[in-house]
């Protein structure tokens, strides 16, 4: 698993670390928080072989910081006082592990820090080494891999919460005992390794190297209860209570201290608010590797004969190439650029000749439905158009039909002027006819064949029949005309002819009088109350017929009158009700 620290707090410091220490065949995992008051989260006292498991408990508390307790049997330690090393010892720290530290460790496995002494509280510089005296593997730390060791002299250092007194712990399956005294003489730390095979031999020796170190620090050891029970970690009860309200979740019990305090104290160091002190979590199982920076790296391969000449022959040959590539480059770029300008004008080629034939296509073709479409948009009601020539050679078409009034004609020329499409539209002929038509010609040039005309009859919305009898229901496919009125299907929505006689605005040319024509008879009774709309359609059709022909006053307003009976049957029809 990961162990490096993923997230920290203020000053490098980690919010939540984990601290495991092996002791004979069981491993105990302390997890702590760092708040402002610290707290242990959860204690775990598990078999060696059992040692994945604290790696879940590691990522259930979301951990930042592994710390493992170094194999006491393997480290040395000595306390040296700092009296003047200023606000940063660091350095100092760094020169007294070289040359204060017995046993001459490696550089990864010295960790220094700085604690409380006993005498007037002045700073000692604690100094732990581990070294590899029986080369014994950790096995378990292959699983949990932890960031960073500590000695366990520091660890039972760190539980320490008075300026003097005297903390130990002895295991007695390792074999190892570690003291920590600061008194009014001196301050000093021991790691001693004893034999642990017989009991009364291993007391006396527990007993003995406490009672010398409290002696050398100037401690006296009534107060440590030392001969009560079997030694496992030595801490006055005023320490253990003071220890108990600093903290919560741990138990100032004998039993709990016995069994966490080491791990506990580990915690405490790597989690420590001091920058000095986390220092002494400063031991490593393997060395670290030193990166230097990358000039002194090339400096230390160039001092190298054999790599110097090298450089020097790719150096020259560089020099040399250098232009040639750099022209080569400019050759290629330049070759590409033509390339693309060749394609380029190829394609300038290929759209000018297609819209030089798309231009003779314009003008040697016309679209002959479209320019159809452009005259019936253009033709207004009441006009039909009998036959159309169309003559792209002259440029021109000539337009031949019928019309009720001149006045349509005039429209319908003007209407064809502004279409766009056609320009210079003009009247060629009108001839009245017997029956009150006007046969006329139009002629009119053909200015842009493929101009958009819309017209401003919208048969889409209203078709033919409805604008012609200003019906809703009226179908250009449902009504049949009764026979012998051929001329109605060109009534007009009004009686246009009637009014202009009767203002005296016709232009028609002059023509003889119409005849009557046949007059429908009276309606009967029957007849208005029939509820056949096609056939009260066709009566109201034949009496607008006759009443564009009649002349005769009387029968004129008969039909008139009958149309207003019919219009209101038809209303009542189509509102659902009867009159």
């Amino acid at each position: 698993m990961t162990t490096t620290a993923a997230q920290s707090g203020r000053n490098g410091r980690p919010t939540r670390v984990a601290a495991v220490h092996a002791q004979g065949d069981r491993l105990r995992l302390v997890v702590l928080s760092t708040d402002a008051q610290p707290e242990v989260l959860e204690a775990v006292d598990l078999p060696l072989g059992q040692a994945g498991d604290v790696c879940g408990v590691i990522k259930r508390h979301n951990v930042d910081f592994v710390v493992a307790v170094a194999p006491a049997r393997q480290c040395v330690c000595r306390c040296v006082d700092m009296p003047g090393a200023g606000d940063d010892p660091g350095d100092a720290i760094s020169l007294l592990l070289e040359t204060q530290l017995p046993g001459d460790p490696p550089a990864h496995r010295r960790a220094g820090g700085v604690v409380r002494g006993g005498v007037n509280g002045q700073r000692v510089a604690l100094l732990t080494g581990w070294i590899d005296r029986d080369g014994a593997a950790v096995d378990w730390a292959a699983i949990i891999d932890p960031a960073c060791w500590v000695a366990e002299v520091a660890s039972i250092e760190a539980l320490r919460t008075d300026r003097k007194g005297l903390l130990a712990h002895a295991d007695q399956s390792a074999g190892t005992i570690s003291v920590f005294a600061a008194g009014e003489k001196d301050t000093a730390a021991r790691v001693l390794v004893e034999d642990g095979s017989n009991q009364d031999v291993w007391r006396q020796a527990v007993v003995r190297a406490i009672e010398e170190t409290a002696a050398a620090a100037g401690l006296d050891t009534a107060d440590q209860d030392i001969r009560a029970r079997d030694i496992v970690l030595v801490m006055s009860a005023s320490d253990r209570a003071a220890l108990s309200a600093k903290m919560i979740g741990i138990d100032p019990a004998a039993a709990w201290l016995d069994t966490f305090g080491v791990a506990l104290g580990a915690a405490l160091v790597a989690g420590s608010a001091h920058a000095n002190r986390r220092g002494l979590a400063g031991l490593s199982l393997a060395s670290r590797a030193v990166s230097e920076p990358a000039l002194v790296r090339a400096a230390g391969w160039l001092a190298q004969p054999r790599n110097a000449l090298v450089t020097c022959m790719a150096a020259i040959v560089l020099m040399l190439m250098t232009p040639l590539t750099f022209a080569w480059g400019r050759a290629a770029l330049l070759e590409h650029k033509a390339d693309a300008a060749k394609q380029h004008e190829l394609q300038q080629r290929e759209r000018s000749r297609s819209a030089a034939v798309y231009g003779e296509l314009n003008k040697s073709y016309w679209p002959v439905t479209k320019l159809l479409s452009d005259i019936s948009r253009a033709a207004p009601m009441g006009v039909e158009v009998d036959q159309v020539t169309i003559a792209p050679q002259q440029g021109s078409v000539l337009i031949e039909g019928r019309a009720e009034l001149l006045e349509d004609v005039h429209t319908f020329r003007g209407n064809l002027n502004d279409s766009g499409v056609f320009e210079r539209a003009q009247t060629a002929r009108t001839q009245g006819t017997d029956d009150g038509t006007i046969e006329f010609s139009l002629t009119a040039n053909v200015g842009n064949a493929h101009v958009l005309y819309r017209g401003e009859q919208d048969f889409a919305a209203r078709t033919l029949a409805q604008q012609l009898y200003q019906e809703d229901d009226a179908s250009n496919l449902n009504w049949t005309p009764s026979s012998g009125s051929d001329s109605i299907r060109r009534a007009p929505v009004r009686s246009r002819r009637a009014e202009a006689r009767n203002d005296g605005s016709d232009r028609r040319p002059a023509s003889t009088a119409k005849p009557a024509g046949d007059i429908p008879p009276p309606l009967t009774p029957e007849q208005l109350q029939s509820t056949d709309r096609t056939a009260l359609m066709k009566a109201k059709v034949a009496r607008y017929t006759a009443l564009r022909k009649v002349e005769d006053e009387e029968a004129k307003n008969r039909l008139q009158d009958e149309l207003n009976q019919l219009d209101e049957r038809l209303n009542a029809l189509r509102a659902g009700g009867t009159p």
